[in-house]
């Protein structure tokens, strides 16, 4: 096997043996870092033009959507009750569960029954997911506009799309 050197997340470098075929656990976490390295730069360059509808229609309670924030909550960065982020993007990454990502629109497998990540805060957690920070603009007011937005933004984001 070819030893190869690669640069990885914030400028490190390892030695390794990544060669065609071989899927040491080093060439695929490097791998998926460089997938999803400009993850941030396409959601920045979507928010810019997209424009989430204000009144959707949530599946989710009165109850529920009208929580006073969605940050800062003990343990998650993010809104109870949610999940839109576990829902609406495609993640081409491997998850725990699902080897093949998943496709937009489909529920992750480590969405729990209470709408949190199993695996928040675990090395397993895929770079596209760790990197997805809540923000006023992405969340919304409610559930309903958490998935509106990140469902335009998935599709605006397709390649071929511009």
């Amino acid at each position: 096997m070819n030893e190869a050197r690669a640069p990885l997340e914030r400028g490190l470098e390892v030695r390794n043996q990544c060669t065609p075929g071989y899927a040491a656990p080093d060439c695929v976490k490097r791998s998926h870092a460089a997938q999803w390295h400009n993850a941030g730069l396409a959601l920045r360059r979507v928010l810019s033009f997209v424009r989430f509808g204000k009144g959707v229609v949530s599946d989710v309670t009165d109850r529920v959507a009208k929580r006073e924030s969605p940050f800062n909550v003990a343990g998650h960065a993010c809104r109870p009750d949610c999940g839109a982020c576990c829902i609406a993007p495609s993640i081409s990454s491997p998850i725990p569960g699902m080897p093949n990502g998943k496709p937009a629109g489909v529920r992750c497998v480590q969405l729990g029954d209470d709408l949190r990540c199993a695996i928040f805060g675990q090395p397993e957690r895929p770079a596209c997911c760790s990197g997805l920070q809540p923000q006023a603009e992405m969340c919304g007011a409610n559930r309903g506009e958490a998935l509106a937005w990140l469902t335009q933004l998935e599709a605006r984001t397709q390649p071929g799309i511009e």
